[in-house]
């Protein structure tokens, strides 16, 4: 019996890795939106805000993944594939956003410093690097001549590297 190749199953394979990572990602966040709050870490908020693009950024690939399947018509001649510019794009402008409202914290905590619960933060930062981690291994697990998955899981990596600077701040 010969072995025929369908490139559907890889898609769909990549899809549910992504949505794994997706649903890590978006559970710790809540976790560390809740710490960050508790504990009185501006380090952690603001990881959580990147979480939160991270989310989104997760969602827009495991959505790419099967918008883009869709045949070109007669609006869209070169098909659906342009979907992930627009979605890079989008994640772009969070992303400053995010940036200036961490700003807008940071110079509001100049001005009158904040009490952290040092070991709190310093626990939920921990778990988040285990937590990037998973998500990375999930996402470089898959097809690696994917742009898609290759686009996710070098932007988890650099979260893992935030994670990192949590921990050090």
């Amino acid at each position: 019996m010969p072995h025929t190749y369908n490139k559907d199953s890889d898609s769909d394979i990549n899809a549910r890795r992504v949505l794994w990572a997706m649903i890590l990602t978006g559970g710790f966040m809540v976790v560390e939106i809740a710490g960050g709050i508790i504990s009185g870490s501006l380090a952690l908020l603001a990881d959580a805000g990147h979480m939160f693009t991270d989310v989104a950024a997760l969602i827009l690939a495991w959505f790419a993944f099967y918008i883009t399947r869709r045949p070109p018509d007669s609006k869209r001649s070169y098909g659906y594939h342009r979907f992930q510019v627009l979605a890079a794009f989008i994640n772009g402008i969070t992303l400053v956003v995010l940036v200036g409202w961490i700003i807008f914290e940071a110079i509001h905590r100049f001005t009158g410093p904040v009490q952290i619960m040092g070991r709190m933060m310093l626990i939920v930062a921990i778990v988040g690097l285990i937590v990037n981690i998973v998500s990375f291994k999930l996402l470089h697990g898959g097809d690696r001549k994917n742009l898609n998955m290759q686009g996710a899981a070098i932007h988890v990596l650099g979260d893992m590297l935030g994670s990192v600077a949590t921990i050090v701040a």
